[in-house]
Formats: structure tokens, C-alpha cells, sequence
């Protein structure tokens, strides 16, 4: 987004060709002898400073186990039904074969790590090869300072090389009231890239089916100041099947990224409280980003749910379902430095956006900023029937974005479109004002959509399908490389729909 042009200066003018990490330091080795994996246990109502905490009877407080070095294999289990109060810190790393795990022991609610306004609830400071799971984790404290950081779980890499392997899954991370900032990130979920002498990056992470609720400013986020001279990319990241819920700011980022994916969440409320731009998952400066099956929702302001955002190469937003966000859809915002190419938003629906406070970018599609080459929006349904404007283009490129095979449904009275760079070719269009109706490939009129506006999750959608006698049936222009299924699951075939549906019609 527009504020983060201070960092976007350090950013490659080429940051088309991400670099997959050549010369990066390794992790440092750990030089512990081999030994036998141990478990601990951490009791922080029963347990001691002292003993060696490898039975539930002689635990240790979370002072002792911050004191202790893990190794590969190794286990550290909290007590069930238990607060521990302060910063669990460990030191040690694991590797994907034998990471050191963290979970639960007993019976009872998830034990509880209350960061009590600390700087975070868990940090993973320069260790890799950790999995978290099974927690439940605070961190509240008085009103932050500007810059003051605080968050759930903190992995922070500084001067590393690469650090490999973390999961956090079937994690609770709620009411996190850090400041409104991105660097040092404050969230939920935070990783975080720094240091000035040795290349940094994160690898092999999964946050998955998680809850992340009432944070600021991040839900889930990767972030790096390693974005150029020379750019580190952060690769094989995976943020799925996780609920994120009143966010702060931004609901998933991922900086620098190299395919990172983030697929079947959840985000419902973001840019609660921020007075900074917002979306609700996006990717920055990142190549070959996916972003698809995810239940968007609930943006305030002008936060858009997706966001094509500076230096995004080859990123695909696909099979979502978008409602409900003020701000609207989809901005697309290429830097004039840090430019962006290829992206894709296909086979997704859009529901009740940009119905929010008017503004430059309240509208269910913005165009911005700078040239991003072959953009393309295809096969969409963009369902606005209270949203004054579809289309806004204010960007300062003449290039265009590629509009083919969308539904465009407007407001009693005609809602605009207002684009007169971008290229329309087989698109319905009802209820609307503006040039492309112009384009003899338009279809003008009810696009014969079942039951639109109906939808209240990623399973209640087939309101959008169409009726057996839609003009939108079987009159839509070839794509390349379309992704070979609708937002239903639908092959695509060689007979194409206008829409987000590719099946016969409904009767």
C-alpha cells in the first residue's frame, strides 16, 4: 500500500526476477552433541526454577525453560488450563526432520502465554525449526507509543542467512493492542527479516488453522526490510485454513515473497483502527503469489479486500468471495520504480463492496498509481447494487487492465464505470454507466444471475450460478491458461460462460 513507499525505496527496479536466495549464509549449526530427544514440561502454577523438568511432577516455571537450550527432537509441553505470564523466549533450533515442538499436557483449555505487554508472547529470535500448537496467546498492555512493538508470536530473523521450518497451527492469538506499525511489525502473527551484513530470509512456514482475533496492526504477516540490493526472497510460505478476525490493519502479508500461498481463510473485520492503508491479504514485492479460496469480509474504510500491489510479478487471486468491504474488491497499485506485471483476479465474487464513505479509492475496482503490465480481470462477478462507482481508474499509466468475461451489476440508477484506458471485450453489464457499454462486445442487460446477493459464505454461493437462460451463457472469449475450473469447481471447457460459472444453467 501507499505507505510503504520508505521501504519500497530500497526495492530493485527489475524486482521481476527475484533472486532464490544465491549466496545466503546457512543457519548457524548448533554444535550440541547428539542425544536423545527429551520432553519438558512448563507449569507455571506448580513449577520450579530448578530440577530437570522432564516429568509433569518436577516441571519447570517459564523462567527455567527460557534458561534452557533445546535441541533437535527435543518437546516442551505447557500446562492445560494454566497461565504462564511474561515472554516464553527459547533458545536452540530444530530442523524439518527433528523440529522442537511446542504443545500442551493434561486435560482442560489450552494453556495461556499472556505476553502481559511485553514486546511479544512467544519470540523466536535467530532459531529455526519450531512448530507451535495447541496455545492460546495474549498480550495486551497500556495504549503502545508510536513505535512500540507488540505481538503474539514473533519470529525475528536478523543477520541469519536462512532460517527453515516453522509451524503454528491450532493457535489462539487474541487481543494484541500493538502500535500501528509495520516496522517493527505489531499482529498477531508476525515473522519478521532484518539486519545490514548478512542476506535474511524465512523458509518452509505454514500457519495453518489458526484463530487470530482483536490485533494490531498485522493478523498474519511476513515481513522483511531485505527488498532490495539485494532482494531475499522468503519461499515455500503457506498461510491457510486459518480465522482472522478484527484486525488492526492488514489481515495477511507476505513481503518478498517467492509462490507464497494463502488459501481457505477467513478474514472478517481488518482495517479496524489503522490509520494507514490496508487490505485484507496481499503480497508485496513478491513474485508468483496465491490467493485463493478465501472468505473476505467486513474492510472498514478504504481497505480494499486484495490488493496488486508495488513489484507483485505473476501474482493470481482466484476463487475468492469478497462482501461486505468498504473500500472494495480489488486496488491495483504499481510503484513507478517498483513496477508491477501479470497479475490475475479470475472466477471470483464480489459481493456488497465499496458501499462504504466515499473517496479516491472507494470503488469496487480502483486502478492507481503507476504501469503494470498485462493485468488481467476475467470471469468475475462484481455484484454492487449499493455501490456508486465499479470502476475507477485515476492511475497515471496509459497500458490499461484487461477486463474480459466479468459481471458488472450496479445500483438502481446506474452505478459508473469510468476507464478510459482499460480494454473490455465480452463483458455483461446491468445497471451501469460509462465507456465500455460502448464496446460492441458488451452484453447490456440482466445477466440472469439465480439469486445474487444471497451469499453469506464460500459454500452459500450459488445465487451467482446462472439460469438456463442468461445471456451470459456460452458467449464468453477464450482465455489463456484460465485455470481450468470456475469458482465452483466447474471444468472449463471449450464452451465459455460470461461469469464466475462455466456450467449449462440453471433451471
Amino acid at each position: 500500500m501507499h505507505g510503504k513507499r520508505a521501504v519500497a525505496a530500497k526495492v530493485l527496479a527489475a524486482a521481476a526476477s527475484l533472486v532464490l536466495g544465491a549466496g545466503l549464509a546457512a543457519a548457524p549449526a548448533e554444535a550440541a552433541a547428539p542425544k536423545t530427544p527429551r520432553t519438558y514440561y512448563v507449569d507455571c502454577a506448580r513449577g520450579l526454577d530448578v530440577g530437570p523438568g522432564t516429568s509433569p511432577d518436577q516441571a519447570w516455571k517459564l523462567s527455567k525453560a527460557n534458561t534452557a537450550k533445546f535441541l533437535p527432537g527435543d518437546t516442551v509441553l505447557f500446562k492445560s488450563g494454566v497461565t504462564c505470564t511474561g515472554t516464553f523466549a527459547p533458545s536452540g533450533s530444530g530442523t524439518a526432520k527433528a523440529p522442537i515442538k511446542v504443545g500442551k499436557f493434561g486435560s482442560g483449555a489450552k494453556p495461556r502465554i499472556d505476553g502481559n505487554g511485553g514486546a511479544s508472547a512467544i519470540y523466536l529470535h535467530n532459531v529455526a525449526g519450531w512448530e507451535l500448537r495447541d496455545l492460546d496467546i495474549t498480550n495486551t498492555g497500556p495504549a503502545p507509543a508510536a513505535n512500540q512493538q507488540r505481538a503474539g508470536i514473533y519470529a525475528l530473523l536478523e543477520d541469519y542467512g536462512v532460517g527453515s521450518h516453522y509451524v503454528i497451527s491450532n493457535v489462539d492469538v487474541h487481543d494484541v493492542n500493538g502500535c500501528d506499525c509495520r516496522f517493527p511489525p505489531s499482529g498477531g502473527v508476525v515473522f519478521y527479516a532484518t539486519g545490514s551484513a548478512t542476506p535474511t530470509r524465512f523458509d518452509d512456514v505454514a500457519v495453518t488453522g489458526n484463530t487470530v482475533q482483536h490485533v494490531d496492526r498485522i493478523g498474519i504477516g511476513m515481513l522483511s526490510t531485505w527488498t532490495g540490493s539485494p532482494l531475499v526472497p522468503m519461499t515455500n510460505v503457506r498461510f491457510s485454513g486459518n480465522t482472522v478476525r478484527d484486525i488492526g490493519g492488514e489481515g495477511m502479508v507476505v513481503f518478498n515473497g517467492s509462490g507464497a500461498i494463502m488459501e481457505h481463510n477467513v478474514i472478517n473485520g481488518f482495517n479496524e483502527r489503522s490509520t494507514q492503508d490496508s487490505a485484507g491479504a496481499y503480497g508485496w514485492n513478491a513474485t508468483g503469489t496465491r490467493i485463493r479460496y478465501n472468505d473476505v469480509s467486513n474492510g472498514k474504510g478504504q481497505a480494499m479486500a486484495f490488493s496488486l500491489d508495488d513489484a507483485n510479478i505473476d501474482t493470481v487471486i482466484e476463487y475468492n468471495f469478497s462482501h461486505d468491504n468498504k473500500g472494495g474488491f480489488l486496488l491495483e497499485c504499481s510503484g513507478n520504480d517498483v513496477k508491477s506485471a501479470n497479475g490475475i483476479a479470475r472466477y471470483n465474487l464480489s459481493q456488497n463492496d465499496a458501499a462504504g464513505t466515499d473517496g479516491p479509492y472507494t470503488s469496487t475496482i480502483t486502478i492507481s498509481c503507476g504501469d503494470a503490465s498485462n493485468t488481467q480481470i476475467y470471469n468475475n462477478v462484481f455484484y454492487a447494487p449499493a455501490s456508486p462507482r465499479l470502476v475507477t481508474n485515476i492511475s497515471t499509466s496509459t497500458m490499461g487492465v484487461s477486463f474480459t468475461n466479468n459481471i458488472f451489476y450496479g445500483q438502481p440508477g446506474n452505478s459508473s464505470v469510468s476507464d478510459t484506458t482499460g480494454k473490455y471485450l465480452k463483458n455483461v453489464f446491468y445497471q451501469v454507466s460509462g465507456a465500455p457499454l460502448a464496446d460492441p462486445t458488451s452484453i447490456l442487460g440482466d445477466p440472469g444471475l439465480l439469486s445474487p446477493g444471497t451469499a453469506t459464505s464460500m459454500a452459500t454461493a450459488t445465487g451467482y450460478q446462472l439460469h438456463q437462460t442468461s445471456p451470459a451463457i456460452d458467449h464468453g472469449a477464450p482465455v489463456t491458461d484460465n485455470g481450468g475450473k470456475d469458482f465452483f469447481g466447474n471444468p472449463i471447457t471449450s464452451k465459455l460462460n460470461i461469469g464466475a460459472y462455466e456450467g449449462t444453467g440453471v433451471s
